[in-house]
């Protein structure tokens, strides 16, 4: 009788670690599809138009998951990043027009603010798709 203990709580032990790994590779999922998103979304012609996942502010959106890369943009600024992310792109932009080669610091600033982005709206899409 005292060995089906060990067992059920063994078996309780198994299934909370495998709940936590899933959560896990749900969250590292949704981090590199903020990332992608963003990156992608970088591209498009007309940024204005373009749009991200923002599961983290629907709420503050009045339920809408979504934003323009440029609204984000005007919301990265004004966090706690926005003085690093910001001065860092007028420092490509201005080496850009003094004729430079910044593509290399231009790919390395999208992955950053990609980065700042996954990271902040990765756990609240994760628990969308966990619901």
């Amino acid at each position: 009788m005292n060995a089906a203990i060990p067992c059920l709580v063994s078996r309780a032990e198994n299934r909370a670690a495998d709940r936590i790994e899933k959560a896990q590779a749900t969250q590292e999922a949704c981090y590199i599809l903020l990332a992608n998103e963003l990156r992608n979304a970088l591209a498009a012609p007309d940024l204005r138009k373009a749009l991200v996942s923002t599961p983290g502010y629907a709420d503050k959106l009045g339920g809408t998951q979504q934003m323009s890369v440029v609204d984000l943009f005007s919301d990265l600024f004004a966090g706690s990043h926005g003085d690093l992310a910001l001065g860092d792109l007028l420092s490509i932009v201005s080496a850009a027009a003094r004729g430079e080669q910044v593509t290399h610091r231009a790919v390395v600033w999208v992955g950053f603010v990609s980065a700042i982005h996954a990271n902040y709206h990765a756990g609240d899409m994760a628990s969308g798709v966990e619901s």
